[in-house]
Parts: C-alpha cells; sequence; structure tokens
C-alpha cells in the first residue's frame, strides 16, 4: 500500500478521525486528507509528527503491501488460535465481527483474503490488535517485521521510533516546517475561510462556489501558505544558524 493508504489504515485502526489525526498533528485536516489521498508529499518532519500521534514506528508507513504480509503470515490460523484461545465459536466471533459464518470459516482456512476492514472488526471482537492477527503463528507475541526497503540510507539515519521518545533524530534542514508552523498555517487557512464564508467572496463568475470548488481553493490557500512559509525561512534565516 502507499505511504496515505497506510497511514488512513492505521489511523482507523487507532478509531480517529482525519480532524483529530490532523489536530494532534499540528496540520489542518485538508492537507492531512491530501497526503491520505496521495495529493501531497509529507516531510519526515511531518511523517514523525504523525506516527508519534498514532503510537507507531514511522517505518510501518513506508510499507509498500500489507496484503502481501497478511498472506505470507498466514492470519488465517492466527485469528482461530486467538479465537480458540478466547474460548469463542466461528459462529459467535462471526457475529460480533458483523460477517457470516461461512466467510469467516473460509478466512481461518486461507481460503479467502480479508479486506482491511474485516481484519479490524475480526481483531476488535477478540479484543486484540490487528498486528497481533498478522504476526507468524510460530510466535504470536513476537512484533511483526515491515520492510523498510523504500527507505534510504538518509532517511533511516532520520527515522526515530515513535515508542523510543528518548531517541534522538537527526536534525532537520533550516527550513523544514516545525509542528509549530504546520499550526500555525491550520490555523491561519481556517481564519482565511471563515473570513471569504462571512464576507459572501466564496463565488466564481458571479455563481456562488459548490462544494468541490470550495476544496480546490482551500487546497491552493494552504499550499500557498506552506510555499511561503518555506520561502520566508530560506530568506530570512540568518547564515549561521543555515545548517
Amino acid at each position: 500500500m502507499s505511504l496515505g493508504e497506510n497511514i488512513k489504515f492505521y489511523r482507523k485502526q487507532k478509531k480517529m478521525t482525519q480532524s483529530e489525526l490532523a489536530q494532534k498533528s499540528y496540520m489542518s485536516r485538508t492537507y492531512l486528507s491530501d497526503i491520505e489521498r496521495g495529493r501531497q508529499n509529507p516531510s519526515l518532519n511531518t511523517l514523525n509528527s504523525i506516527a508519534k500521534v498514532l503510537n507507531i514506528d514511522i517505518k510501518l508507513l513506508f510499507n509498500e503491501d500489507h496484503h502481501t504480509e497478511i498472506k505470507e503470515k498466514s492470519i488465517g490460523n492466527n485469528i482461530r488460535l486467538y479465537r480458540e484461545q478466547k474460548k469463542i465459536t466461528q459462529t459467535e466471533l462471526a457475529k460480533k465481527s458483523g460477517i457470516s459464518s461461512s466467510h469467516l470459516s473460509m478466512i481461518e482456512s486461507d481460503l479467502k483474503k480479508p479486506s482491511i476492514d474485516t481484519l479490524n472488526a475480526i481483531a476488535n471482537a477478540l479484543n486484540i490488535d490487528v498486528t497481533q492477527i498478522m504476526n507468524s503463528h510460530n510466535d504470536l507475541n513476537k512484533p511483526i517485521s515491515y520492510s523498510s526497503s523504500t527507505l534510504t540510507p538518509k532517511d533511516e539515519a532520520n527515522c526515530t521510533n515513535a515508542t523510543e521518545p528518548d531517541q534522538i533524530p537527526t536534525k532537520p534542514p533550516y527550513y523544514m516546517l516545525t509542528k509549530k508552523d504546520e499550526k500555525d498555517i491550520a490555523e491561519r487557512l481556517q481564519q482565511m475561510m471563515d473570513d471569504l464564508e462571512s464576507n459572501s467572496s466564496l463565488a466564481f463568475m458571479g455563481e456562488p462556489m459548490d462544494e468541490g470548488d470550495r476544496e480546490l481553493l482551500r487546497i491552493s490557500l494552504e499550499n500557498t501558505l506552506r510555499m511561503s512559509k518555506q520561502m520566508a525561512k530560506k530568506k530570512f534565516t540568518p547564515k549561521k544558524y543555515r545548517k
């Protein structure tokens, strides 16, 4: 899966809305939405913020194919083992997960590959984390190993483990947007949109803008604010701090 799809996957796993994750990561909901849709390429600093809020290792966001991992780890057997451990019948688990007994039986027999939503539903019904289902059944308590082949050596050096806050990351470029910058941009963007709404200025060719046009305007304004902030940092940061 893509970077944006991975963020969406873990956000839903944590039962967080886009607005909640965006607010805790100090960015606008629109910007997060664009990241999840693959329209924006976030900075490493932004990804670190998202990973920390989700309480996961940032490397998990770079995993390209969850489905390959799922297939290789034989999740059907894992589901069966956890179900039996909880002393729940197939019928009971299927009902709690919102699927049919035959569907669950096929999943446990590895005859059918479940969707991400189905996996989350089953994990919730079993009261376990979905990553536990994706682990090798030879050691259910062993954390799953994700491929980090998409990370360059430089990215590896800059990555920090969100579950180990005492690790010190490599200092980012001086012009990289900070959490405060992201928060300021989000607040300024919201203020601009509110002002336009209150002044009845959201119109094109004399006609009121529809929801799609408003969203495009919001994206355009946000991109402008982000570029302006970075350009200002590059231009006005004293040379002695440009490291």
